[in-house]
């Protein structure tokens, strides 16, 4: 009888609760930034646990896009030049793969110079349960050795939209997460001058068969001019994300790719990453390419609860 009441009372619960679309606002811990350079590959990182919904039964949500801000702590700016590569991650990804029958990579979003923001096409997102934890990984470097002492912190705005009350469910996304770097890494290094790199990345999108890419994001650094998605099987080239750089390299803005018509990838065909760099200066520099792809999701199953 009371197992009865209780299920009656979620139902009811549930039934209260609003539908359609919501946004969430998550702040990260603080960091005290020193009047000292710190290079991004020795950035200061912080970890954050955050879930979609607290307190409340659990439903299917669907994700469909991230911005991140860097911000003073005293005078609430944004300090864009700050920001190092940050993510946001599945805290449990088996657990949301045997949920929803999927083979999900571990990261949903990615973000840092001159990438800061990404929405999926209409009607797409990535299937989440409400109730599932995500971690917010936060990291900041400084290059000005001049900055006075300081405290900034991480704002992320997650956009959601509920499963209950659509007239139509969403596409939902597959996940796939590419280091491009030499040897698969995500850093290398570039001599003075600059280079390019071809790498090559089937093997690591682990896809069955066709697959129809509708996402694409970018994580590159200073100095970078592009990564490009190219068919090596077809000899031609699918996206170009280029970049807008500053006087000294620094990212002001990274394209991404986002579209509901997508590319249809082909199985049995050579994908490669391009990636290009320049380096205006005598020394050798860091080079960095981290690629998210967003796919249509076949193999998924909405959950029954």
């Amino acid at each position: 009888m009371r197992k009865r009441l209780f299920t009656l009372f979620v139902l009811l619960l549930a039934g209260c609760l609003p539908t359609g679309s919501l946004r969430r606002v998550y702040r990260s811990p603080d960091f005290l930034i020193p009047s000292r350079k710190i290079l991004p590959e020795n950035a200061l990182q912080l970890g954050t646990n955050i879930q979609p919904l607290e307190n409340q039964p659990g439903e299917l949500l669907w994700l469909t896009g991230f911005s991140l801000t860097l911000k003073e702590k005293d005078s609430g700016r944004p300090a864009p030049q700050l920001l190092g590569f940050s993510s946001i991650d599945f805290r449990w990804p088996e657990w949301h793969r045997d949920k929803f029958t999927t083979t999900q990579d571990h990261r949903l979003f990615g973000a840092g110079q001159g990438l800061s923001s990404f929405q999926m096409p209409p009607g797409f997102g990535i299937p989440v349960a409400s109730n599932e934890g995500f971690i917010l990984s936060s990291r900041v470097y400084n290059l000005d050795a001049y900055l006075p002492e300081q405290t900034v912190y991480q704002e992320v705005t997650l956009d959601f939209v509920r499963e209950r009350g659509l007239a139509r469910s969403y596409r939902p996304i597959l996940l796939r997460n590419v280091a491009a770097g030499i040897g698969q890494n995500t850093f290398w290094e570039v001599p003075p001058g600059g280079m390019i790199l071809r790498n090559k990345i089937s093997p690591n999108l682990k896809l069955p068969g066709a697959a129809r890419l509708h996402g694409l994001t970018a994580h590159l650094e200073r100095h970078a001019v592009s990564a490009e998605l190219y068919d090596a099987t077809a000899k031609k080239s699918l996206l170009k994300l280029a970049t807008r750089r500053g006087a000294d390299g620094l990212l002001s803005s990274v394209e991404s790719y986002s579209s509901t018509r997508g590319i249809v990838l082909q199985p049995g065909h050579d994908y490669e990453a391009i990636i290009r760099y320049d380096n205006p200066t005598q020394s050798p520099i860091r080079g960095v390419c981290y690629l998210t792809f967003y796919f249509y999701d076949s193999a998924f199953k909405k959950p029954e609860r």
